[in-house]
């Protein structure tokens, strides 16, 4: 393989494909008055309920600093509540408001539209397989310390 040949390279396709699903995504959430990352916190907080901003940045695979100010833009404009845990003061949970939620259904929406024009033309076959391999390659990172690397 050719080093100066990007075509080969796996992370770069997968951070390329990464970065254009999330600007598509923002153009697809605009109307809504949504960005991708705050799309993200959305799904987050409705799909496993309440959580600690650390959490969050682990969910959504974001700098715990970056998590902050999104989610005080957020909880300015009314759409997160952050509560006192009941088990640790130290901690802040994050609820959505009930303002937010009705618009779960358009942001699904949304994301069906980008992904629906990512995948055109591509056989449920192949999705499958690519699905499996990224499954199978995150399984390998996730699980790596990164002793080997050294």
């Amino acid at each position: 393989m050719n080093s100066d040949n990007l075509d080969y390279l796996l992370d770069y396709w997968i951070l390329l494909v990464g970065k254009e699903l999330e600007r598509i995504g923002n153009i697809a959430l605009e109307p809504l008055g949504v960005t991708y990352r705050q799309a993200q916190v959305i799904g987050a907080l409705t799909v496993f309920g309440e959580m600690s901003q650390t959490k969050l940045a682990e969910r959504v695979q974001v700098e715990p600093s970056s998590v902050v100010r999104l989610v005080d833009r957020m909880e300015r404009d009314g759409w997160i509540i952050r509560q006192q845990s009941p088990t640790d003061r130290r901690v802040k949970l994050l609820q959505l408001t009930d303002q937010v939620k009705p618009i779960w259904t358009e942001v699904v929406n949304a994301g069906m539209i980008t992904r629906d024009r990512a995948v055109k033309g591509i056989s449920q076959t192949r999705l499958n397989a690519l699905n499996k391999t990224l499954s199978d390659i995150y399984k390998n990172l996730a699980e790596d310390d990164g002793s080997g690397l050294l």
